[in-house]
């Protein structure tokens, strides 16, 4: 039998584990994305351009990751930190000419955002 508490350490860990892989898969989809993004610019020989774009598409890329990294800390700054960053990711959807992976991205963004939400107690609890 199990108890409450048990069920509801269960399905914190199920949901930082979906997060985690999550974050993981908007990286590598950010990062098909700049590739593609900045070959573009390449082509048209924007190559100063290319270089600032592929720097925050990059910086992107990283913070996704170090959210997927740090998501193990049962910290109040952990949770901020991750709703800011993810806010910043959708926010950066909808700069330029959207495509197919940005919607992707949005996707993966929206299921992020639906399962850290539920997640504020467990951040904010004290241990």
């Amino acid at each position: 039998m199990k108890y409450p508490r048990k069920r509801s350490q269960e399905l914190v860990e199920r949901r930082k584990r979906t997060i985690r892989v999550l974050l993981y898969l908007n990286s590598a989809v950010w990062l098909l994305n700049g590739g593609n993004f900045v070959y573009k610019m390449l082509a048209d020989s924007n190559t100063v351009t290319a270089g600032l774009v592929a720097f925050f598409f990059l910086i992107n890329i990283l913070a996704l990751i170090l959210i997927a990294r740090i998501l193990e800390d049962r910290e109040k700054w952990v949770y901020v930190t991750a709703l800011v960053i993810l806010g910043l990711s959708t926010l950066l959807i909808f700069i330029g000419f959207p495509d197919i992976l940005d919607a992707l991205s949005l996707l993966i963004n929206a299921a992020i955002f639906i399962n850290l939400i539920p997640l504020k107690a467990y951040y904010y609890k004290e241990l």
